[in-house]
C-alpha cells in the first residue's frame, strides 16, 4: 500500500503526459474494453492517447507507452536488457515458464539460443525447409482447384483455408516427421522441439514448450496472410493485384509450378505487397511490454522513468505516424518502391517494427517471410481473387465496417472468389 501511494503521489507531479486517471488507476482501461470502446481493441485506444499526447504517454500508474523510433534502441536493445513485462506471463502454460512466456531476460536468452539457428535465413532458406512448404502449399493449391473446378463461382473462406494451411506447415516444423519431438534422420530438417527440449525431459516440460512455439508462429502469420488476401482482393486494389501477377509472369512463376525461394526474394512489388501489409496489418499490433531495473531509472525521450516501470511500444502506433507514412491509414504498396539508399526509405525502415527488435524479437520471422512469400506467389500465379458479393452494397462499394461485423477483421469469416487465370 505504501509503495502504490509513493507512486500515485509521484505521478501527480510527474512531467509524462496522459489521462489523469491514469495516474491513480489502469481500471479506466478495463472499463472502455467492456463498454466496447474501439471495439476492444486496446491498442487503438492507446494510439489515440499518443495523438492527443505526444510519443510519450502514461497509460497507468505503473506503465507507460513510447511510441517513437528513438525510443526503441533504449528500451528493447539496452547494455542490460530489461525484464519481459507481466503480460508476457500470461502466456505460461501448466504453471511454468516457457520461450515466449519467460520474464528474466538471461534466462530467455538461454532458452532462445537453443533455437535461433534453426530460425536462420539460410536455414529456412535450405532444402528441408523448402520442401516441406512445397508438400503442404501443393496440397492447399489442390484444395482450391478441387473446390473451384466444381463450381466456378463457389465462394470460400479465405482464412480458414490459409489457417489450415499455416497450421499444418507449423505443425510439421515444430514436431517433425509423425508429429513427434524426436531428431530427425536428417540433420538440416531438425524439428524445431528437438533442439528446445532434451529427449529426457519431462514430458510437462514438452507439452508447454510445444504450446508456446506452435501457437503465436502459427496464429500471427495466418492473420498477416488473411490481411494479405483481403488487400489484394479488395476492389480498390484490383491493380495493384493484376501489377503482382504480372511481375510474377515476368519472372517466370507458372501456374501450378513452386518458384524457388532466391526467386521470390529478388521480386520487388511482392516484398512491397508483403512489407506494406505488415505496416498497415501488424500481426502482433499490442504492447511490447518491458520492465525498468530496479536500482536504476530509464530516461526516454527526455522523460525520467521510475525503477520498476513497464514500458512498452506497439508496432500499430509506429506503423500509423503520417511523417515517415504520409497518408498512414491507405494501403500503399508503392511507397516502399523506392530506393533503400534514399532518406524516405531509411525514415520508413526505422519505424518499421512488425517482429520487434532486440533479444525477444519474433525468432520466427524468417520462416513467416518465407513462407508468405511462397504462398502468395502460388496463389496470385494461379487465380484471381475478390470479395464476395456479400462484402458490397448494391452499387459494388464495399460495406461499412459497422455494416460488415460479421466479417474479416471482426470476426474470422473471410468469404473470396478464386477463379483461375
Amino acid at each position: 500500500m505504501l509503495t502504490a501511494t509513493k507512486r500515485i503521489a509521484q505521478n501527480i507531479w510527474s512531467p509524462i503526459p496522459g489521462p489523469n486517471l491514469a495516474k491513480f488507476s489502469n481500471l479506466w482501461i478495463q472499463y472502455n474494453v467492456l463498454r466496447g470502446v474501439d471495439s476492444g481493441r486496446v491498442w487503438e485506444t492507446i494510439h489515440k492517447l499518443h495523438l492527443k499526447y505526444g510519443p510519450v504517454v502514461r497509460i497507468a500508474p505503473n506503465s507507460v507507452s513510447v511510441c517513437h523510433p528513438d525510443a526503441l534502441r533504449t528500451i528493447y536493445h539496452g547494455p542490460r536488457g530489461l525484464n519481459g513485462g507481466v503480460l508476457l506471463s500470461t502466456l505460461r502454460q501448466y504453471n511454468s515458464e516457457n520461450l515466449v512466456s519467460t520474464l528474466n531476460s538471461d534466462l530467455h536468452f538461454s532458452r532462445r539460443r537453443h533455437v535461433f539457428g534453426l530460425y536462420s535465413a539460410s536455414v529456412v532458406a535450405g532444402s528441408a525447409y523448402q520442401a516441406i512448404f512445397r508438400t503442404y502449399i501443393n496440397q492447399f493449391m489442390e484444395r482450391i482447384e478441387n473446390e473451384t473446378s466444381s463450381s466456378p463461382s463457389r465462394v470460400t473462406n479465405g482464412l480458414e483455408w490459409i489457417t489450415w494451411l499455416t497450421g499444418d506447415i507449423m505443425i510439421r516444423l515444430v514436431y517433425g516427421n509423425e508429429h513427434n519431438i524426436r531428431l530427425l534422420a536428417d540433420e538440416g530438417s531438425r524439428d524445431i522441439m528437438s533442439e528446445l527440449v532434451p529427449r529426457t525431459s519431462a514430458s510437462n516440460t514438452t507439452a508447454l514448450e510445444a504450446i508456446a512455439t506452435l501457437y503465436p508462429s502459427t496464429r500471427t502469420t495466418n492473420d498477416f496472410l488473411g490481411a494479405v488476401l483481403w488487400r489484394l482482393s479488395h476492389p480498390e486494389n484490383e491493380a495493384s493485384q493484376e501489377k503482382l501477377r504480372q511481375e510474377l509472369h515476368e519472372a517466370g512463376i507458372k501456374p501450378g509450378e513452386h518458384p524457388d525461394l532466391s526467386t521470390l526474394q529478388k521480386l520487388s512489388y511482392l516484398n512491397c505487397v508483403l512489407k506494406e501489409t505488415l505496416r498497415t496489418n501488424p500481426p502482433i499490433p499490442i504492447q511490447l511490454p518491458r520492465v525498468v531495473k530496479d536500482d536504476e531509472a530509464l530516461t526516454v525521450m527526455g522523460f525520467m522513468i521510475e525503477p520498476g516501470t513497464n514500458i512498452a511500444s506497439q508496432s500499430y502506433t509506429l506503423h500509423q505516424d503520417p511523417n515517415p507514412y504520409p497518408d498512414p491509414e491507405k494501403w500503399k504498396p508503392e511507397r516502399w518502391e523506392i530506393s533503400p539508399k534514399s532518406d524516405e526509405y531509411r525514415q520508413m525502415q526505422r519505424s518499421f517494427w512488425p517482429f520487434g527488435s532486440g533479444a525477444r524479437m519474433c525468432t520466427g520471422m524468417n520462416v513467416a517471410w518465407a513462407m508468405s512469400r511462397s504462398i502468395i506467389a502460388r496463389i496470385f500465379s494461379t487465380y484471381s481473387v475478390s470479395l464476395d458479393d456479400i462484402w458490397l452494397d448494391e452499387n459494388g462499394i464495399l460495406l461499412s465496417p459497422e455494416k460488415r461485423k460479421d466479417l474479416y477483421p471482426s470476426l474470422p469469416n473471410q468469404p473470396l472468389r478464386f477463379k483461375k487465370i
